[in-house]
C-alpha cells in the first residue's frame, strides 16, 4: 500500500512540475502576472488538494509534506 501511495504522490508532483514549467514557457508571450498567477492557483491547487481527504489517514511523512512546500514554493516563485 505504502509503495502505491508514494507512486501517485510522486506522479502528482511530476504534474505539478511539468504544468509550472509549461506555462513559465507560456508567460513571456502572452500572460500577465495577474493572469498567470491566478491560473497557478487555480491549475496546480486543485491538483494538489483534489480529493485529499484520503491522505488524512497517512502519517505526515508518507504523504510528503516536504514535497508539497516544495511545489508551493515554485508556485510563489512564478508569481
Amino acid at each position: 500500500m505504502n509503495t502505491i501511495f508514494s507512486d501517485q504522490i510522486s506522479s502528482l508532483f511530476k504534474s505539478c512540475y511539468y504544468d509550472i514549467h509549461q506555462l513559465r514557457c507560456l508567460r513571456p508571450y502572452s500572460l500577465d502576472s495577474t493572469t498567470a498567477c491566478t491560473i497557478v492557483s487555480s491549475v496546480l491547487h486543485s491538483k494538489i488538494y483534489y480529493c485529499n481527504s484520503p491522505y488524512d489517514s497517512f502519517p505526515l511523512s508518507q504523504i510528503g509534506l516536504a514535497r508539497l512546500q516544495q511545489i508551493q514554493n515554485s508556485c510563489t516563485r512564478y508569481c
